[in-house]
């Protein structure tokens, strides 16, 4: 086979289950993958679909990684196509994106301009309200004072983020946010948590069960036009109710999936993105929770169900036509992260807020999850160990 016929070779920044599904999506069709995450436990380092990985950190090691990336990109025939597969690699490849596009095929919204102030979730939140999006009562504090005021105003439970969650994990503990229960326990929780108020947003909790949760993935081309889309209801959640999905299914949302297009194009924007919605019985309206401007951890279920949109994005980034993948879905696919999920669903067994049903489908084998894999053993065998070492760092 001549060199002009080998599919280029991707780099995958970030080694969770998250980069563990893109390297399932690319390794699947052939693409050489090399990875990067500097957790040498990771479970993507032990995929086979991972031909080679470093663990250099886009943190610690940033002039390190970036002659990494440079060497490694040179010494190929074709020029890789880069993937970033975690917030802190999405910051990196923002902050370098003018180097790294020498060398490497990167969705042109990856710059300083535009993931790099996005990704902060109080100029994403400012952004979305500017364009009309539906969120959940927000407000942006600069001082104590300020929070003192907004004690008064929101209803409870609220929760505090942080801009920068990626770089609040130690602060939090692990916790994606902060619940408050009253006007008292903002206040001494923000004392605790924050000593920056101009860090973090105040949002009040849309009520509701997690499966009022919808999710949306997509990939949208150069000219900002969705190619391919998906949708799909959260289940459960880990932590419960404030984290990510350990229980997905695949469901078409037809209103998810326009309200999606419609905000994305309006941004402007070149690349892999997840959007989630959750429904507000108080109106009867969908209001926007987040997007994620990459890859999202249960980006497995699309390719499951159908709709590959990591590998559609990578044939789009080459230059080759890629046919529009939008409502051709297979409905009813079922997504889980295993070990989190088990520990979801004993937290509802022990409120006695489990269903039967829903006990039977946890223990139905017949799914799409996030680490295992018939066709990856190393990863299945290593799992244990991986599982063991993320409840230990999260103490």
């Amino acid at each position: 086979m001549s060199h002009s016929n080998l599919k280029p070779p991707a780099v995958i920044l970030c080694l969770t289950a998250t980069g563990l599904s893109v390297a399932r999506s690319l390794g699947y069709h052939g693409v050489e993958v090399y990875g990067v995450d500097r957790n040498r436990w990771q479970i993507g380092h032990f995929s086979k679909y991972v031909a080679d990985s470093s663990t250099l950190s886009c943190k610690q090691n940033k002039a390190e990684l970036l002659k990494n990336l440079i060497s490694y990109a040179k010494d190929k025939n074709t020029q890789p196509v880069l993937f970033a597969a975690g917030d802190d690699e999405v910051e990196f490849v923002s902050e370098y994106a003018e180097i790294l596009r020498r060398f490497f095929i990167i969705p042109q919204s990856y710059n300083k301009e535009f993931t790099g102030v996005l990704l902060n979730k109080i100029s994403f939140y400012k952004e979305c309200m500017e364009l009309g999006a539906e969120i959940p009562v927000t407000f942006f504090p600069n001082s104590v004072k300020d929070v003192e005021s907004i004690s008064k105003k929101i209803s409870y439970p609220t929760i505090i983020k942080p801009g920068l969650g990626h770089q609040w994990r130690k602060r939090f503990k692990g916790k994606k946010v902060i619940e408050v229960s009253s006007a008292s326990d903002l206040l001494s929780k923000y004392e605790y948590y924050c000593p920056n108020a101009e860090e973090v947003v105040i949002q009040e909790v849309i009520p509701g069960r997690e499966d009022n949760i919808a999710i949306f993935g997509g990939y949208f081309n150069k000219d900002y036009e969705p190619v391919s889309v998906f949708t799909a209801k959260k289940t459960r959640q880990y932590p419960p109710m404030f984290g990510s999905g350990s229980l997905c299914e695949s469901h078409w949302y037809p209103e998810i999936a326009d309200m999606s297009i419609n905000l994305v194009q309006k941004m402007r924007y070149h690349g892999i993105c997840g959007t989630e919605y959750k429904w507000d019985p108080r109106d009867a309206r969908w209001k926007l929770m987040e997007i994620n401007f990459r890859p999202t951890l249960w980006f497995a279920i699309t390719r499951a169900s159908g709709v590959d949109i990591v590998y559609d994005a990578y044939l789009d980034l080459i230059g080759q036509e890629v046919k529009k993948n939008i409502g051709t879905q297979i409905n009813g696919i079922v997504w889980q992260y295993l070990v989190r999920d088990a520990i979801s669903v004993l937290h509802y067994l022990k409120r006695r807020d489990i269903s039967t049903a829903a006990l039977r489908q946890f223990v139905d084998p017949r799914k799409e999850y996030a680490i295992l894999s018939c066709k990856d053993w190393c990863t299945n065998l290593l799992y244990p160990i991986y599982a063991l070492s993320e409840f230990f760092k999260h103490l």
